[in-house]
């Protein structure tokens, strides 16, 4: 993640209070990677697994990290990573280009 304040400063003053991931769940229809911190305040694992539930089953991979919060690549290369190579390896398996 590169910082930029000035987007940091939109965001807070612009996006966060419509942003809302919920209301989007019903239109998902490609497959899912979550990556969840089990150590996250921000997303709460037991929020990000309700989340989770609600996208397509067949289609959407919940990872849990344990040990990793808000920041999972930098708290769980070690898990993160791999967990990301795995799924787009498994995507294309099953999804090969055509």
């Amino acid at each position: 993640m590169i910082r930029n304040p000035d987007v940091a400063a939109h965001y807070d003053s612009h996006e966060v209070l419509s942003f809302d991931p919920w209301s989007l769940l019903g239109a998902v229809r490609c497959p899912v990677l979550v990556l969840a911190g089990e150590d996250d305040p921000v997303c709460p694992l037991p929020v990000v697994e309700e989340l989770a539930s609600q996208l397509p089953a067949d289609t959407t991979r919940l990872v849990r990290l344990p040990g990793a919060r808000h920041t999972i690549f930098r708290d769980r290369p070690d898990l993160a990573f791999p967990a990301v190579k795995t799924f787009v390896a498994e995507i294309g398996e099953s999804h090969p280009a055509s």
